[in-house]
């Protein structure tokens, strides 16, 4: 099974926002809207870099969404984060298609929170 099939049918989950926020949904909700906040800016961010063949940077951006990749509860798709921050650490970046596949699903996912 391809990463792609991998990442296609994983589901988010909450998990790890639930237990941070330990019952407290004050802070739970802090939580989903510092994610809310921030991701369009680190994707606008990403993109930019990328058009413009500047790969260390949006390894830099890579770096940051994949951290809410796995708040989220996406193992594989934050497996995939992570070999796309290293390729474009070494200014390869072939795994952009299927990071933009996990960005379009992160986003969908996060404007229904």
């Amino acid at each position: 099974m391809g990463s792609n099939t991998l990442i296609m049918n994983e589901d988010f989950n909450l998990k790890y926002i639930d237990e941070l926020s330990e019952g407290d949904p004050i802070f739970k909700q802090q939580l989903i809207d510092i994610i809310k906040l921030e991701l369009p800016s680190e994707i606008l961010i990403y993109q930019k870099n990328i058009k413009e063949k500047l790969f260390v940077k949006a390894a830099d951006s890579v770096h940051k969404i994949k951290h809410k990749i796995n708040i989220l509860g996406l193992n594989n798709s934050y497996n995939v984060a992570d070999k796309h921050e290293n390729k474009l650490n070494n200014k390869n970046p072939e795994l952009h298609d299927s990071f933009d596949f996990i960005l379009s699903r992160l986003v969908e996912f996060v404007k229904n929170l």
